[in-house]
């Protein structure tokens, strides 16, 4: 009984995490992509633009506030400049700014890139207009022949071999991983329900977790919060 509690309180833990994180992505996204509607539209206007006047210009609905806060970033990103006051206040794209910065891609970044990868977002997030047509290589396909050649060298073979042995090197596929995960899972459940006046420790939370015991001086309640 306890394993099968354990298991269902790692599994439903886990949901809350992903859960959480593609809220967040999703979040993080939308932002990027009023920032880019915005941009496109700026850009093809020769003059200043109303907020009205960019509010309808983008494909979805946009309440003004919100609409407000991405032209405050845009313009102290050094995008986008203001001119007037009140109702009356245009903006307008600086000329050549009609990328989004490196440092407004890097604050909607949930998950860290590498600087390749940071290239190609920042290729990727042009309008398609001003990419660079490119094609395939077809010869870097046809000349691999499975089994024989590789795309990787032997030192990028030998360096992934090597970083990806564990001390399970033995043990059944998955289960670096797995523990890899319960660690996170403990960590989630004891920040998430410290931040509701929990009184459980880090250590209490995984013996929990793991193995459904809880300290006698601890309530019900509390116990029911973490497995919740």
């Amino acid at each position: 009984m306890k394993g099968e509690l354990t298991q269902y309180a790692i599994s439903r833990h886990f949901y809350v995490f992903l859960s959480r994180y593609l809220k967040l992505r999703l979040m993080a996204t939308k932002k990027e992509m009023i920032a880019r509607k915005i941009i496109d539209f700026l850009s093809l206007q020769k003059d200043g633009q109303s907020i009205e006047t960019i509010r309808q210009a983008l494909p979805e609905a946009i309440d003004i506030r919100s609409l407000q806060r991405r032209l405050k970033s845009l313009r102290e990103q050094g995008v986008i400049v203001s001119t007037g006051k009140a109702r009356a206040t245009v903006y307008q794209l600086i000329p050549g700014q009609n990328n989004i910065p490196q440092t407004v891609t890097a604050q909607l970044a949930i998950i860290p890139l590498s600087g390749s990868a940071e290239r190609i977002q920042q290729i990727i997030s042009l309008p398609t207009q001003q990419r660079e047509p490119v094609g395939y290589h077809l010869e870097f396909l046809e000349n691999y022949i499975p089994n024989e050649t590789s795309y990787l060298t032997s030192d990028e073979k030998k360096h992934l071999a090597t970083i990806g042995v564990t001390a399970q090197i033995n043990s059944p596929a998955g289960t670096y991983a797995k523990q890899i995960m319960q660690r996170l899972l403990v960590d989630l459940a004891w920040n998430s329900s410290r931040l509701e006046g929990n009184t459980y420790s880090l250590l209490d939370t995984q013996l929990l977790l793991e193995k459904g015991t809880s300290p006698d001086d601890k309530t019900t309640a509390e116990a029911q919060m973490i497995l919740n």
